[in-house]
């Protein structure tokens, strides 16, 4: 299933990383970013980090969607229009299936794959004695959250702005499930992070892409992994 698109993509054949059995795999070429073995009919929520070229500029942009697999092919595609096909593209692009969580990242041709890892769990505070909040070490992030069988939303967080938990510009976000808007049909976002819930995080100023398990992250800070 396609759908117009904004943008173009890079030059050049697909590059995507080699999955393993079931999982999803995303590929990009020159106009599309495709997402293939889709449970038949299902929605995926894709969030990109794209840098555009046109003339002597660069802009970085951070598209998302939700896409839905109408024709039940188990593929999901972002087309791009014909007017922008000529504008040279670099970009990587998370998805993530609504139902299952299931998840991959692709990359254009020619793009580094820039994996973040500085994600932590916020552990205690006074509200409650279990972690409540991840931080992210950037000045600025667009933030997919989704909760497997139940919905997505996202947030553009910002350094020090309305939406990072401790307010302040410290280098620090502070990402609380609250903060979000809604991406999908379901209108409020829970109010705590549980097992099974998934950050897809992209720091728009170093293009870092990381997919974050917040109850791998949780239990980990707790001391209940190695």
């Amino acid at each position: 299933m396609k759908y117009a698109w904004c943008f173009a993509l890079a030059f050049g054949t697909l590059f995507s990383a080699t999955p393993a059995q079931g999982q999803l795999r995303v590929e990009v070429d020159r106009e599309h970013v495709t997402v293939r073995d889709v449970a038949a009919g299902d929605k995926v929520a894709i969030v990109g980090v794209v840098q555009e070229f046109p003339g002597d500029t660069m802009h970085v942009r951070t598209p998302f969607l939700i896409g839905e697999d109408e024709d039940r092919d188990g593929e999901v595609s972002l087309g791009a229009t014909a007017s922008v096909r000529s504008t040279l593209l670099r970009g990587g692009f998370v998805a993530v299936e609504l139902s299952s969580g299931r998840n991959a990242i692709g990359m254009s041709e020619g793009t580094r794959r820039n994996i973040g890892t500085s994600a932590r769990a916020v552990v205690t505070d006074e509200r409650t004695p279990q972690p409540y909040a991840v931080t992210l070490r950037a000045r600025e992030a667009t933030i997919m959250f989704v909760r497997p069988g139940a919905g997505a939303w996202r947030q553009v967080i910002r350094d020090g702005g309305s939406s990072d938990g401790d307010g302040r510009g410290n280098g620090l976000l502070v990402i609380e499930p609250a903060s979000f808007v809604r991406a999908t049909d379901v209108s409020s976002p829970p109010t705590t992070f549980q097992d099974g819930d998934l950050l897809a995080a992209i720091n728009t100023t170093t293009r870092e892409i990381q997919v974050i398990d917040v109850g791998a992250l949780f239990a980990k800070a707790l001391g209940e992994e190695d």
